[in-house]
């Protein structure tokens, strides 16, 4: 097992786990695993031209996330939808992006009003997410929420046809785990930590390793 530090305005911190063993439990798993990469609810594959936000387009997108309230006690965040409007030269590519996170949050709700013990959505969490939003949006992702805890969680697929699940908590951290398939079943783990809005589209950093 490998760990490795990087200092930085976002600090990294990552673990490689060796996944190949020899016996038949965790051939199972790792059957399992890759049936579930294929199962009915495919993650499209990654852009082959990634088109990440430049410096100036992503302060203006953290400044109108940072103006807006949001709440999501009762019922959906209209607050939120006024986000589709912001005048950024780059918004209408990361739309998408936008769209499915106010899917995932209108599905959750009417979910919650049928299992009353799902978490409530965290706004915080919720905050963050819209941050990153920019960054995400090369990368065709399937937003949904935790319902532990109502955190957002992000899964997109990677070059390899790996997966790459992230869950975006409430203290700026992005915590993501990438899955796939050398000759054995591998992850790598990790924690990125974020102090200031400006610096999440340093998290670009670790879907370019991807």
């Amino acid at each position: 097992m490998t760990k490795k530090t990087i200092e930085s305005s976002m600090v990294l911190f990552y673990q490689i786990e060796d996944k190949s063993k020899s016996s038949q439990d965790v051939r199972a798993q790792k059957n399992a695993k890759w049936d579930f990469f294929n199962s009915e609810k495919k993650l499209s594959h990654v852009y082959s031209n990634f088109e990440y936000p430049n410096s100036d387009d992503f302060d203006e997108w953290c400044k109108h996330v940072d103006s807006i309230a949001i709440d999501f006690q009762r019922k959906f965040n209209p607050t939120v939808a006024t986000l589709e409007l912001c005048n950024i030269s780059q918004f209408n590519y990361w739309n998408d992006t936008l769209s499915e996170f106010m899917d995932a949050i209108k599905d959750y709700l009417e979910q919650r009003e049928k299992l009353h013990e799902l978490s409530g959505i965290s706004e915080k969490s919720a905050r963050r997410f819209l941050f990153l939003v920019p960054v995400f949006a090369s990368h065709k992702p399937r937003v949904y929420i935790d319902g532990s805890n109502g955190c957002v969680n992000v899964d997109v697929m990677t070059r390899d046809n790996g997966i790459l699940s992230t869950q975006i908590s409430e203290n700026g951290q992005v915590h993501y785990s990438y899955v796939a398939q050398n000759k054995n079943l591998y992850k790598i783990t990790g924690t990125a930590k974020f102090k200031d809005s400006r610096d999440f589209i340093k998290f670009n950093k670790v879907l370019q390793m991807l």
